[in-house]
């Protein structure tokens, strides 16, 4: 499968996975589209877990669960160079395997195409 198969969708850790409970018994899920490819990546940031997702057949099935870093300074990301993960949907770029503090970020990161159209409609650089 190539990088851009996948997609971060980190609004589903927004809206699935981080938004906070309302009441007793809630809990996080979502579903396939007609229009979600066949496999994807979602980041949970509040956890900082990363899940592939397989969608077959319109059935999502979890392929893979890591554990991941993402900003510094949590999400809502505006700038650049202001260490926050953006929250939407985006497309890998890539894959980096060298240069990083390995302490704080790991040995391997995945650029995203930040800002995407969405973002540059409202501003964010």
């Amino acid at each position: 499968m190539g990088s851009r198969t996948f997609i971060l969708l980190a609004a589903f850790l927004s809206f699935f996975f981080a938004a906070p409970a309302r009441s007793q018994g809630w809990s996080p899920s979502f579903s396939a589209h007609p229009n979600t490819p066949a496999a994807f990546m979602a980041v949970d940031m509040g956890r900082q877990r990363a899940f592939v997702v397989r969608n077959k057949d319109g059935e999502l099935k979890k392929m893979r669960d890591m554990s991941c870093t993402t900003g510094m300074r949590g999400g809502g990301k505006l700038l650049e160079g202001d260490r926050k993960t953006p929250e939407g949907v985006y497309f890998l770029e890539g894959k980096a395997t060298g240069g990083f503090d390995f302490d704080s970020f790991g040995n391997t990161a995945f650029p995203l195409n930040y800002p995407n159209p969405v973002d540059r409609i409202q501003g964010k650089t």
